[in-house]
């Protein structure tokens, strides 16, 4: 054969064989599935839960150093912090809907060791709907008196697409707040509301003597999904309740002030009794 010949072949060969191992990984490669997942429409009180797929495809292992989210609302809980050569892992995603409500975009991002990618941003998004709207959006006693009951009412509308049956409703201070539900003259439950229909809500609030200040929830169980119960919010206060708060808070400020300052029969610190 060819000297030449020979040459340019080994020659060749090393080309090919360098240009290999350029291309090849080197150290820990992120690659996830996807970076986005749209839920689509959930209603509010939902926990929605997606899990996206982290690979390694470097040869070092790869590791999660921190997750971290735009919101409280979302969390990421990677099921391995360490993920060798060739494997995966689950990073886990829940997004709390709670009252939020419309339009929604909640990113997590993941702190890995990958030098050429070492932030991977992780996106939730899709739409909260409410299933029933209120008005007011929240019931508010002010200056009320203690041991009287007082009334106000509200109305709930169907805001979806679908019927909605409540088959329960509970309240989270039933010694204090007490509730009913009128449809058209129907009271008694379950009631049915056709997309588009409302009902009355009527709260009757009775403020105890030691209870200034009050919050009340009420929750309206859907037949359909019990465990996501539909939430409306009261408050109260008793009439004066700001101005005794504010009294207190300056008498608290005066005495700590008369405390520094070595009154209440004090002088320099020592008592009077002391002194003499």
């Amino acid at each position: 054969m060819d000297i030449k010949r020979i040459v340019k072949a080994i020659i060749s060969c090393a080309i090919i064989a360098l240009a290999f191992a350029a291309c090849s990984p080197k150290g820990p490669l992120a690659q996830v599935d996807q970076t986005e997942f749209n839920f689509g429409e959930v209603e509010q009180n939902a926990d929605v839960v997606h899990a996206f797929v982290l690979q390694n495809k470097g040869d070092q292992d790869l590791l999660i150093k921190k997750t971290r989210s735009t919101c409280g609302c979302t969390v990421a809980e990677p099921d391995k912090k360490t993920i060798k050569a060739g494997q995966s892992a689950e990073i886990k995603v829940t997004f709390k809907t709670g009252r939020r409500k419309g339009e929604q975009n909640k990113a997590i991002t993941v702190e890995v060791n990958d030098p050429a990618h070492p932030q991977i941003k992780l996106v939730m998004k899709g739409t909260v709907i409410e299933r029933l709207t209120f008005e007011p959006k929240r019931l508010r006693f002010e200056d009320a008196e203690a041991g009287k009951e007082l009334s106000q009412t509200a109305t709930a509308t169907n805001s979806g697409k679908n019927p909605i049956t409540i088959n329960e409703i509970k309240v989270n201070t039933p010694e204090a707040l007490k509730v009913t539900l009128d449809k058209g003259g129907k009271t008694d439950l379950p009631i049915t509301l056709a997309a588009g229909e409302s009902l009355t809500i009527k709260a009757m609030v009775t403020l105890p003597k030691d209870k200034p200040f009050f919050s009340g929830r009420i929750d309206l169980i859907p037949a359909d999904n019990p465990d996501n119960p539909v939430q409306y919010y009261i408050s109260a206060r008793q009439k004066g309740a700001v101005k005794q708060m504010q009294l207190s808070d300056k008498m608290k400020d005066l005495k700590a002030k008369s405390i520094k300052g070595g009154k209440f029969g004090t002088k320099g610190g020592k008592d009077k009794d002391e002194e003499e």
